[in-house]
């Protein structure tokens, strides 16, 4: 019956309805809106396991198709979208809904992991490989990932030296672990994500061209949130479901949440959602408490048509390492990888001097 609610109607109201002789509440008046037309639903695709909220969103609708036509093959993928916009949950589905569905899922966030310890990661070592390595070596994620597939989340900040390591294995489908001279075949289907442009990568240098077409097989770019904002109600209802969140948002705040430009995408309306139960429970905060929780609310207004999200989030990391490096400039680009002058530009251009 949800599944049915969620893709054929959509809740427009809900009230509580409380016991008149105890006052506790036994249950919620629902009204259901019919939702936009059959047609907007086609794409629901049965016979496509997808684990997250579709919504009604014709963008996100695009995304499943590609994901249901490419899960048949086993061609290397590419997932492109800015960050809280599930990209895992996509690869994920992908995986789940191929030939190797019954193989292992392995996801590493190439971003978390400090450089000089990126390539055991990947790749494993072997035995007395280096100080501090297990007697029994360690088996890379590639191997962890024989027979399914593995996912490399921000493969944009592999560093230089991995990247010709990483583009052998695509190549020639083996690993050598370090300090290891036997190479290990590996079968895995390859997807990779990033909320960067990966071709401007490659034009900074920062990527090798060869390695961008082993990776940029098949794209898919991910919507954001503001970009299928109709399916916010159906996040918030499965936000709702999934923690029994009993509490009904009157329009006003939907209207708010429908409104506003999530920078930080589903992770933010979540994280939003989260706050909010656990603040007020099953009461209905007002509308300043809820925008209060919105971040950069009163910046979106002023200069949300002014920054794209990527310069915006420029400027949020230049305000961080600002602040690190106590004002000085020359740490400052050292550290962000830039010359003086584009630094001084950059600061310029955002302000912030």
């Amino acid at each position: 019956m949800q599944q049915f609610c969620q893709r054929m109607w959509k809740v427009s109201s809900k009230v509580p309805i409380f016991s008149s002789v105890y006052g506790h509440l036994i249950g919620y008046k629902i009204t259901l809106q019919k939702a936009q037309d059959e047609k907007s639903l086609s794409y629901s695709l049965p016979s496509f396991r997808f684990d997250g909220v579709i919504g009604t969103s014709s963008s996100f609708a695009a995304v499943l198709q590609s994901c249901s036509k490419v899960a048949k093959t086993d061609v290397t993928v590419y997932i492109a979208g800015e960050t809280g916009t599930g990209k895992e949950l996509v690869a994920r589905a992908i995986h789940q809904n191929s030939l190797r569905k019954d193989g292992p899922f392995v996801a590493i966030n190439c971003g978390a992991i400090p450089k000089e310890l990126i390539g055991s990661e990947l790749f494993g070592y072997a035995e007395g490989a280096f100080t501090g390595a297990k007697r029994t070596g360690y088996a890379g994620k590639f191997v962890q990932a024989h027979g399914g597939t593995i996912f490399l989340d921000e493969i944009g900040e592999i560093p230089q030296e991995m990247q010709i390591a990483l583009l052998r294995v695509l190549q020639e489908r083996e690993v050598v672990p370090i300090g290891g001279a036997k190479s290990i075949p590996v079968d895995v289907r390859v997807i990779t994500a990033t909320h960067r442009d990966l071709y401007e990568l490659v034009k900074e240098g920062k990527l090798r061209e060869d390695l961008f077409y082993r990776l940029y097989v098949y794209p898919i770019q991910l919507p954001a949130l503001r970009e299928r904002k109709e399916d916010i109600p159906f996040f918030v209802d499965y936000y709702c479901r999934k923690n029994g969140w009993n509490v009904c948002l009157p329009h006003s705040i939907m209207n708010l949440l429908m409104d506003y430009h999530w920078p930080g995408n589903i992770r933010e309306l979540f994280n939003v959602l989260e706050r909010m139960r656990i603040e007020y429970g099953d009461e209905v905060p007002t509308i300043s408490k809820v925008k209060s929780m919105l971040i950069g609310l009163e910046d979106s207004r002023k200069k949300g048509e002014e920054l794209s999200y990527r310069e915006q989030t420029e400027r949020e990391q230049m305000m961080n390492v600002l602040r690190e490096t106590k004002g000085n400039i020359s740490k400052m680009a050292e550290q962000l990888g830039i010359s003086r002058s584009t630094c001084y530009r950059k600061l310029k251009k955002y302000k912030l001097i």
